[in-house]
């Protein structure tokens, strides 16, 4: 529980699926207005896995976005959990994310 807590804002590799539940539960709980909130909770019940590399992946894009500093553990988290879904994986999900965010920032 503790190391779940630690993480929960950054995400790590090789995390344990209460890390992953928290750190996924952290981005998507119902309040947020994040563009992908949604995508992520949906995703969550189908793939902790792919939930965690998504979430990684649009928290990088937006703190790019905003010239931010990028934690050192969020980069690994994402590094990780794209390798371990592999690139075709990766490749649908992108396209999935994209179709999502075309669909719900029309709205």
């Amino acid at each position: 529980m503790l190391e779940a807590m630690r993480w929960h804002a950054t995400g790590r590799s090789s995390m344990s699926d209460l890390e992953k539940v928290v750190y996924i539960a952290d981005y998507s709980e119902p309040d947020r207005e994040y563009p992908l909130a949604g995508f992520v909770r949906e995703l969550s019940f189908v793939s902790l896995d792919e939930a965690v590399f998504v979430v990684s992946w649009a928290t990088i894009l937006y703190l790019e976005e905003k010239h931010a500093k990028i934690h050192s553990q969020t980069r690994e988290c994402y590094t990780y959990y794209k390798k371990k879904l592999g690139s075709q994986r990766y490749s649908e999900l992108e396209a999935q994310v994209t179709s999502y965010l075309e669909n719900h920032l029309k709205k």
